[in-house]
C-alpha cells in the first residue's frame, strides 16, 4: 500500500496500525478531529506527502524528524502553537503549509517556510 485517503472521517484517535506500513507514500487525513500523533509516526520512513489539513493538531511529536523522504507537508487549518525542533532535520521538504493556525510561534518554523 503507497497511497492512503482517509479524508472527512471524524477520526478522534489517530489509527497507529498506519504507523505500520513502511512503503505509504502519500498519506491524506484532511478533515478529521485529532489532536496529536502517536510517537511512532515517524516509521512512516517512505513517506513523501502527507495531509493532515484541517484537524485539532496542538503538537507534533519529535518522531516527525524521521519522516526523511517526506516533500510535501500541509497542517493547515490546526491548533498548533510551535513544532518540534526535529522538523529542521527534513532536508528533502520543499512544501509546508502552516496557514489559518493563529497561535503558532513563527521562531519555531524553520528559516526556509517563514513568511515574508
Amino acid at each position: 500500500l503507497e497511497t492512503l485517503f482517509l479524508s472527512v472521517n471524524d477520526f478522534v484517535i489517530f489509527p497507529e496500525i498506519i504507523c505500520q506500513l513502511p512503503a505509504l507514500k502519500m498519506l491524506d487525513f484532511t478533515e478529521n478531529r485529532f489532536d496529536s500523533l502517536p510517537e511512532n509516526f515517524g516509521d512512516l520512513s517512505a513517506l513523501e506527502i502527507l495531509n493532515l489539513h484541517e484537524n485539532n493538531l496542538s503538537t507534533l511529536p519529535a518522531s516527525i524528524g524521521n519522516l526523511s523522504a517526506l516533500k510535501t507537508l500541509d497542517l493547515g487549518k490546526n491548533e498548533l502553537s510551535s513544532l518540534p525542533e526535529s522538523i529542521g532535520q527534513l532536508s528533502k521538504l520543499i512544501w509546508l503549509t502552516l496557514d489559518d493556525n493563529p497561535g503558532l510561534d513563527w521562531d519555531t518554523v524553520p528559516e526556509k517556510f517563514q513568511k515574508s
